[in-house]
């Protein structure tokens, strides 16, 4: 590019300053433009790398939710909403009677979808326990 800018300005003016001066905005221009894509080029790595680097860091966290009142039973309800960044990936649901038993538990993976599925205790780690017998 900056040979054809020569050219052009030195035929078509014939002054070597002048060629001199359109290669040296010719140049400037090359310069920026590289810069400016290698600067947006890093950036956006940047932050492509720094997502996969939070979920491989365990930006992990768990926000645990109790309800408000006791069931008919007097057992507490609670629900832990485990996030990857800001993304929701599984709900845990315990029930806990009032002797600080767990009498129901279970786990529901989140899909990217928002479709949820539960998968055996010893993929998961958490044990499931089935709702007891209603009388």
């Amino acid at each position: 590019m900056v040979v054809a800018v020569v050219d052009a300005v030195a035929g078509t003016h014939g002054g070597a300053a002048i060629a001199e001066a359109a290669v040296g905005q010719a140049v400037k221009t090359e310069v920026k433009e590289g810069v400016e894509k290698a600067v947006t080029e890093k950036v956006a790595t940047a932050a492509t790398e720094r997502a996969a680097g939070e979920k491989a860091a365990g930006n992990v966290t768990k926000e645990t939710l109790t309800r408000k009142s006791p069931g008919a039973d007097g057992a507490t309800s609670k629900q832990t909403i485990t996030r990857e960044g800001d993304k929701a990936v599984s709900r845990t649901h315990t029930v806990t009677s009032t002797e600080g038993k767990i009498i129901h538990q279970h786990e529901d993976f989140i899909g990217s979808g928002g479709g949820t599925r539960q998968f055996p205790d010893e993929w998961t780690g958490t044990p499931t326990i089935p709702k007891p017998p209603s009388d």
